[in-house]
């Protein structure tokens, strides 16, 4: 789950870089299209533009070569005039030329050049869409966030259900904390039959079964106790090892040396006749027949 949840999460926020990466180059190509849109309507104005440079260079060029022929050719003296018979007219002596008319002086003015502009800064040239393509990606990424974090949430709670339902099924929890548990209560110290003190009821009418079973308790290392009827004598059917206070464990132990698989908690009235005993056995008719231990 925790493996789902960290993909989805990873996925989540990749989208949304995408998303971001996609918006920005869409913003790219709507600039670029802008752009290249701009300079095709310019191409009459570029044009118009090229041939005025042009004519200005032409035009320059024809004053500067004009000036330096009129300041430079000689000046040739003209001939006197002769007058045409029956004109009184003069008339230019023949091999002569008239002498050319000075050329009006025409102030030159230089060719301004064309200066191309200094680009714009980045951020004016950044070409937002209309508003309404605008709100339709913002409107899209939510969309689309919103799926995918539904999505997850799905899965998750999916894998929730089901993991819970297996847990139900085998009960590993139970087993794995049984298995946590045990080692610890098998950490705490063992039994020492030497510091059990047991004491024996008979509850059978046969003579002896008390002591009997006492003697053997002492074989097992355990502390003699009291040895006396049972309130139940002659009525006790199935023998029972009892304890008082926090002595189940050390009850189980007397209970398995003994081969008696009834272990219960012990009342006042028994424990009155038991003494200071930890552990109190009563023999029941079971064990009259087969004899302590058998």
């Amino acid at each position: 789950m925790s493996r789902v949840q960290e993909i989805g999460a990873y996925a989540g926020f990749a989208a949304v870089i995408g998303l971001a990466v996609l918006s920005a180059l869409y913003f790219s190509q709507a600039r670029d299209v802008r752009r290249l849109r701009e300079w095709a309507g310019r191409a009459p104005e570029r044009a118009a533009e090229e041939e005025a440079r042009i004519a200005a260079q032409a035009g320059t060029a024809q004053q500067q070569r004009a000036a330096a022929g009129g300041g430079g050719a000689p000046t040739v003296a003209p001939a006197p005039p002769t007058s045409l018979p029956g004109t009184g007219a003069a008339t230019p002596a023949p091999g002569s030329l008239p002498s050319p008319r000075p050329a009006p002086t025409v102030a030159s003015t230089p060719s301004t050049p064309i200066l191309s502009r200094p680009p714009e800064p980045w951020y004016k040239r950044i070409v937002w869409p209309e508003p309404r393509y605008i709100a339709l990606i913002v409107a899209g990424v939510i969309v689309i966030g919103g799926g995918a974090a539904y999505g997850i949430s799905h899965l998750v709670s999916g894998d929730n259900g089901g993991g819970g339902g297996k847990a139900t099924a085998t009960t590993p929890p139970s087993s794995s904390n049984a298995a946590t548990t045990t080692p610890k209560k098998k950490a705490a110290p063992a039994v020492v039959p030497s510091r059990v003190t047991v004491a024996v009821l008979n509850g059978t009418t046969v003579t002896g079964l008390a002591s009997e079973t006492a003697n053997k308790l002492v074989q097992f290392g355990f502390q003699r106790g009291n040895t006396s009827n049972a309130d139940s004598q002659g009525q006790q059917a199935q023998s029972v090892v009892e304890y008082s206070g926090n002595n189940g464990r050390a009850a189980r132990l007397v209970a398995n040396k003994l081969g008696i698989s009834d272990i219960e908690p012990i009342d006042a009235q028994t424990q009155t006749k038991a003494g200071d005993a930890t552990v109190t056995v009563i023999i029941g008719a079971d064990r009259a027949s087969s004899g302590p231990g058998g």
